[in-house]
């Protein structure tokens, strides 16, 4: 067995048990605390990091993902921010992908993670400001390469229709 063989079953085995640690975690509801960092939120930017290669050659692309993802929010009444629009503690979806694919069959285990990211200020200093992740959520399986792409659009969907219930619930009227 090659050096590059070893290595990716290793990736591959740490993508499987991480996925199956994650996979249910928006199963359960976001924390109070999570939910609440999303009260007064204006809206949001929608940035999709660059597909893993695996993801690419399956025909998934940073872009159409970033759009369908933007129309699913907006459709659930979420404003969609620019990267010029200066709202409140500019707060940006963050949507990272990561794939590794089986050198002995089809399949290939994959990962979806997003994180709302805002600038937030620090309670012992308030003058202190930095970024942070205040919302995330996470999901994980296995998909054929054939069907890759598709699996993994379905699961950011299903990760931005969280955000957008946590979202909803921080900013109902009461």
């Amino acid at each position: 067995m090659s050096t590059r063989t070893v290595a990716r079953t290793i990736s591959l085995a740490v993508i499987v048990l991480f996925a199956v640690t994650v996979a249910t975690r928006r199963l359960n509801a976001a924390t109070p605390s999570e939910v609440r960092s999303l009260r007064g939120l204006s809206g949001v930017e929608v940035v999709v990091e660059t597909p893993a290669e695996e993801l690419l050659a399956a025909g998934l692309s940073a872009e159409q993902l970033r759009g369908e993802l933007q129309s699913r929010l907006q459709e659930r009444g979420i404003r969609v921010l620019t990267s010029g629009d200066r709202a409140p503690g500019r707060p940006w979806l963050y949507f990272r992908t990561a794939a590794v694919k089986s050198s002995s069959t089809s399949i290939l285990g994959y990962f979806v993670t997003v994180q709302l990211r805002q600038d937030v200020s620090l309670d012992r200093n308030p003058d202190s400001h930095c970024g942070a992740s205040t919302w995330d959520a996470s999901a994980g399986g296995f998909s054929t390469s054939d069907a890759a792409a598709v699996t993994v659009r379905h699961a950011a969907q299903d990760l931005a229709d969280g955000f957008a219930t946590d979202f909803a619930a921080a900013n109902a009227k009461h």
